[in-house]
């Protein structure tokens, strides 16, 4: 069964259509990544649809260094117009990405990613939760998580590590696995939540025949964008649930990274 992303952000677009901000998004970016814009792009599509004040910032990789930058950042989201901020990783390798991350406050870390932000969403203090979290919330809301057996595949900052902090003590048992581990233990798990990176890295017969899968995965194979999972392979009449990509976990993501903005706007105003 395809998990369709593209009606589960609906049903949060419907729902952030009812609020309103007079403060902007800032996005910023550096160099010219063709990915890096082709996400922006999507962002602000949803962004103007919902109505908020979208500001991409683009600066030129040989042309500033990571103090001039995270100078500038602090600047554009110090003004009391910022509502919220978000840095579009990832940054040429000449940056100190953690360092750059961390010239946004934490009250308007939208992507809670800055220091800061991490130490309050892992304290249980942050108001807000990382959009990849905030996906498998809205994808297994109506699943009786304390009785599944969970694995998350992949521990980098984007996924694998946000995701895996909100997991904790929500599931009846949590698997970690890192890229080399052996993928044996899927077999037994319910939940498979893939962030990779690596096309087609997880075939149908490498877990549970009932398995549902969450694929944060993108990547390009033969010139086509796929996941971590490799669906292609599904048998016709295949029990697995999962999140196809394009069109899976991707909207649900840019649409709880919006409602962040519309909860850190509301909380400036206080």
């Amino acid at each position: 069964m395809i998990v369709d992303g593209k009606s589960i952000a609906e049903h949060i677009a419907a729902r952030l259509r009812k609020e309103h901000t007079d403060k902007f998004l800032a996005v910023f970016s550096v160099g010219d990544d063709a990915a890096s814009k082709s996400f922006i792009h999507q962002k602000e599509k949803v962004a103007r649809e919902l109505g908020i004040d979208f500001r991409r910032y683009n600066f030129s990789e040989n042309a500033t260094t990571s103090d001039q930058l995270r100078k500038k950042i602090q600047d554009i989201v110090g003004e009391d117009a910022c509502g919220g901020a978000l840095v579009q990783l990832p940054l040429p390798c000449a940056y100190d990405t953690q360092y750059i991350l961390d010239s946004i406050p934490k009250e308007k870390d939208v992507d809670v990613l800055s220091t800061n932000a991490r130490a309050d969403f892992r304290d249980g203090m942050s108001f807000i939760i990382p959009p990849p979290a905030g996906v498998v919330f809205e994808i297994t809301r109506h699943l009786p998580m304390k009785e599944k057996i969970v694995a998350v595949v992949g521990t980098g900052r984007l996924i694998g590590t946000p995701v895996s902090l909100w997991l904790k003590e929500k599931c009846k048992k949590l698997i970690i696995l890192k890229k080399g581990d052996d993928f044996e233990v899927l077999r037994h798990v319910d939940i498979v939540i893939l962030g990779t990176g690596i096309p087609k890295l997880i075939r149908p017969d490498m877990v549970k025949k009932d398995a549902y899968i969450i694929d944060f995965g993108y990547g390009k194979e033969d010139g086509e964008l796929c996941g971590d999972f490799d669906a292609e392979s599904l048998p016709e009449e295949s029990s697995i649930s999962y999140t196809p990509t394009p069109g899976g976990t991707g909207p649900i993501l840019v649409m709880k990274l919006m409602e962040n903005f519309f909860v850190t706007s509301s909380q400036e105003k206080n």
